[in-house]
């Protein structure tokens, strides 16, 4: 299972959220497994992949933050990643 979530979001910037599956161990693209560009100004964002979705988590992953309007080249965001590999 595999969380990702977007907080302190800067209030002068509307950010989105995407999870890609660049390549699983066998060398398969998967593309993106999830997105979210639901939350306005300063608002957080999350995408999540269940185990039904994969049969393994090995692979290389690619996590994009871009903005949907507005930015802020001065103000951090926190990324949380929890990838349970139980």
């Amino acid at each position: 299972h595999i969380d990702i979530t977007l907080e302190d979001v800067p209030g002068t910037a509307d950010l989105a959220l995407a999870l890609y599956l660049m390549e699983d161990e066998a060398g398969e693209s998967h593309g993106l497994l999830d997105a979210s560009d639901s939350a306005s100004l300063g608002g957080g964002e999350s995408v999540s992949v269940g185990e039904g979705i994969l049969t393994t988590q090995t692979g290389w992953y690619e996590v994009v933050v871009s903005s949907s309007s507005g930015s802020s080249c001065t103000d951090t965001y926190t990324l949380l990643i929890d990838a349970n590999s139980r």
